[in-house]
């Protein structure tokens, strides 16, 4: 399943607690673009309620990676329209991001 999250701020409103809940609880593996719905971008996962326990098997991030990656557990991948020049960052700068 794949699935991009959109910009909000404030609680997950209706419809979107039931699709983060299914995403949470599926066997299918799940991969975010740009930012897993319900994480803050700053802050990562909710500490509580909806989304506090989604991590996605992959994240892939548009341009750059977000801060929210430090809580990311799973494959990291950069893409975009920048990818020629960041497949040419230096190794430790790849290690950072966690991007394969």
């Amino acid at each position: 399943m794949i699935h991009q999250g959109f910009s909000f701020s404030g609680e997950v409103r209706e419809p979107f607690p039931a699709v983060i809940r299914a995403m949470e609880e599926t066997s299918v593996p799940v991969t975010s673009v740009d930012a897993p719905s319900s994480w803050n971008i700053e802050d990562g996962p909710p500490k509580s309620g909806v989304g506090g326990s989604f991590n996605p098997n992959v994240l892939v991030s548009l341009t750059a990676p977000k801060p929210l990656v430090r809580f990311f557990k799973g494959r990291h991948f950069i893409g975009g329209r920048f990818v020629l020049y960041l497949t040419s960052c230096p190794s430790h700068c790849m290690g950072l991001f966690r991007c394969y």
